[in-house]
């Protein structure tokens, strides 16, 4: 037998999952945004390349829209950075970016975790 020491309303309940799409959404946006400026950080830090005019770190960026999330190099800043991440002739190549992500892969998972787990406390189901 389950005793039950505080009785459960199922408004209650119900109002709180209703609120948990909204506190989801704006959460891991947030999570997501937090991991991938993380990465783009260490992207940064992390390729072959010699530094020159700063124009392949600046163009290395992050960027989160609708819960989807981009590590990329912006070639409206520096329109060589696809031939020194991908190679070209005699370039070998330097996936920066890509060795980030891949890296970093458990990092996202655990910020995306306590994201969720911040959302479902956020609206009282934990």
């Amino acid at each position: 037998m389950i005793l039950l020491k505080d009785a459960v309303k199922a408004e209650d309940v119900i109002s709180s999952f209703s609120k948990l799409g909204e506190a989801l959404s704006r959460n891991l946006s947030k999570g997501l945004e937090s991991a991938l400026t993380d990465m783009a950080s260490i992207a940064k830090v992390s390729h072959r390349y010699k530094v020159r005019t700063g124009k392949l770190y600046s163009a290395t960026q992050a960027a989160v829209k609708e819960l989807k999330g981009d590590l990329f190099i912006s070639d409206s800043v520096a329109h060589y950075g696809v031939y020194v991440h991908e190679g070209h002739g005699t370039w070998a190549p330097d996936k920066f970016v890509y060795k980030a992500v891949l890296d970093n892969e458990p990092d996202l998972t655990k910020a995306l975790n306590k994201s969720i787990a911040q959302a479902i406390r956020e609206v009282g189901l934990a």
